[in-house]
């Protein structure tokens, strides 16, 4: 829901004057949400070509496509330059990938100093079954889990500082 790119504006001060990077968009909801909320540019970046393909269509449909710039492939090789972005934003991405800290490393040298990240995702409460491990890898497609704390450790070893986890 728009509730927590809601929270992900009050939290980062987004506005007009911002650039937002946001990774594992989709079909671009929250990007399109964040430009018309928020007046700010945003950069969304989707691996998968049907959704980004969808992306488009409707960025252009709801005629933002003057703030919202999509791009099709993968983070860990699209073209970011260094400090480009003021903010950057993700939800349900982190449960995909495996290895964060090059993800995490490449995010911090995309992020202009003083730029902040909005993350949710899932985290490892406790020990999980093995039904319950097929079930994330067969429908949410979870390649880790990592529990709570090891949120902030990825984070701080990518050289991120005030490092806030919030279980939600």
């Amino acid at each position: 829901g728009t509730e927590t790119i809601d929270e992900a504006i009050r939290t980062l001060g987004i506005g007009p004057e911002r650039h937002v990077l946001d990774i594992g968009a989709g079909i671009g909801g929250p990007a399109r949400y964040l430009a018309a909320r928020a007046g700010c540019r945003v950069t969304a970046v989707e691996l998968q070509p049907a959704l980004h393909k969808t992306a488009v269509a409707l960025t252009k449909r709801c005629g933002l496509a003057r703030l919202v710039r999509h791009v099709n492939g993968d983070i860990m090789t699209v073209p970011l330059a260094p400090q480009e972005f003021d903010a950057m934003v993700s939800w349900l991405l982190f449960v995909h990938i495996p290895e964060r800290l090059p993800l995490l490393a490449r995010m911090r040298a995309a992020l202009k100093p003083g730029g902040q990240v909005y993350v949710e995702d899932f985290f490892e409460r406790g020990p999980l079954t093995e039904s319950e491990w097929n079930d994330l890898r067969v429908q949410v497609y979870a390649q880790a889990l990592p529990r709570l704390k090891e949120w902030g450790t990825h984070f701080r070893d990518a050289g991120f500082v005030d490092v806030e986890i919030i279980d939600m």
